[in-house]
């Protein structure tokens, strides 16, 4: 066996076209993520981004918002609709907050401003939900809780790093680009899956009719899917940690089972696809498409669509390996929530082994009439 798992292993791993999206993609990306972020992770070079802000109706909440993070975080030009559009259209302005009953923002391109500008909304509009339910629900609190939310956030906050190093709201795209990691390793399962289908391939044929029992050739296959998208994830993990200084190996113990359980899945769901013989168009909308919208509902692509698709439809949040994936490592490194992390983990493994489990099977049981 140990010969076979050599020749296979080095079988797959000379394979660049497989090798390149689970290994030298991600660090591409990861390299042109920091490139990107470099300036925004230092908030001493962080311009005020200049916003036009609407007040139609008196909104004495909205209104203290907007003065505090005036001349820190925005910097407001109070205009009228007109005005303001005008502002918008010239450039003058990244976006424009509209107070009131309904608080809204309008902006004229997407980038980095727009997207902090939209998160800014996103917390008034989530304390504005705190308070109506706190008032409903629990009225003897409401006073305490709007003392609170009242108050210059550097009296009731206290300032903390991730591992003892700077970190903040581009940790989402990191985490979702482990993720993307681990879910690549479909394309290297892929592969295996092929070559352990008798109608699929010549190799697989030539196997197929070998003395070599079925149940060691799978096992060789999985292990070596396994191992070698397991080695491309953690190259990955040391780059960030090393070279581009993000702290995702805070808890090596919790970092190595996310990360085990997440390459099992993909792994297991590659091999899965390839014994299926799909066609070519169907394939590739399997092993590309899915992979690639799972990572976008967990942020990869848009820093804020989990949270989008939380406030929405939480469920997807919970299913989606993606985001459990993404979540685990929040919950280990920055919450640090033993308990939400291991609701993630017994999720993330529920999928692993159902994957695992169909996709040996589906190869132990294969039985061709002629070949």
């Amino acid at each position: 066996m140990l010969t076979q798992l050599k020749y296979r292993f080095l079988q797959t791993a000379r394979d660049l076209g497989v090798i390149f999206w689970p290994l030298f993609f991600p660090l591409i990306l990861a390299v042109l993520f920091s490139a990107a972020f470099s300036g925004l992770m230092n908030t001493d070079s962080f311009s005020p981004i200049p916003t036009a802000v609407v007040e139609e109706d008196t909104d004495i909440a909205f209104d203290r918002m907007i003065r505090q993070l005036d001349g820190t975080l925005i910097q407001a030009q109070f205009l009228d609709a007109d005005e303001a559009l005008e502002a918008l259209q010239s450039g003058q302005v990244s976006g424009i907050l509209t107070g009131g009953k309904n608080p809204s923002l309008q902006v004229a391109e997407s980038g980095m401003s727009q997207t902090i500008l939209s998160m800014i909304l996103q917390q008034y509009e989530a304390a504005q939900k705190l308070i109506r339910d706190t008032a409903r629900d629990h009225p003897l609190r409401l006073l305490f809780l709007i003392i609170n939310l009242s108050a210059d956030p550097g009296e009731i906050l206290q300032e903390v790093s991730l591992g003892g190093q700077p970190g903040g709201a581009m940790l989402d795209y990191y985490f979702a680009l482990i993720a993307m990691t681990c879910l690549f390793g479909c394309y290297i399962g892929q592969k295996l899956g092929i070559q352990g289908a008798a109608n699929a391939s010549p190799l697989a044929a030539r196997r197929a009719v070998s003395p070599q029992k079925k149940l060691l050739s799978v096992l060789t296959d999985m292990f070596t899917g396994f191992s070698i998208q397991f080695a491309c994830v953690m190259v990955l993990l040391l780059f960030l940690q090393t070279v581009l200084r993000i702290p995702v190996l805070t808890y090596p113990g919790g970092t190595i089972l996310v990360v085990a359980l997440g390459t099992l899945l993909s792994v297991s769901y590659g091999i899965l696809m390839g014994t299926l013989n799909l066609r070519e168009g169907q394939e590739g909308l399997l092993m590309t498409a899915v992979p690639l919208i799972l990572c976008f509902l967990s942020g990869l692509m848009l820093g804020n669509m989990k949270q989008v698709i939380e406030d929405k439809v939480p469920l997807l949040n919970r299913i989606n390996p993606a985001a459990l994936i993404s979540d685990a490592f929040y919950y280990l490194n920055v919450y640090s929530d033993p308990a939400g992390f291991r609701v993630r983990i017994l999720i993330l493994g529920a999928w692993s082994a159902g994957m695992t489990i169909l996709a040996f099977v589906l190869l132990r049981r294969s039985r061709y009439e002629s070949i």
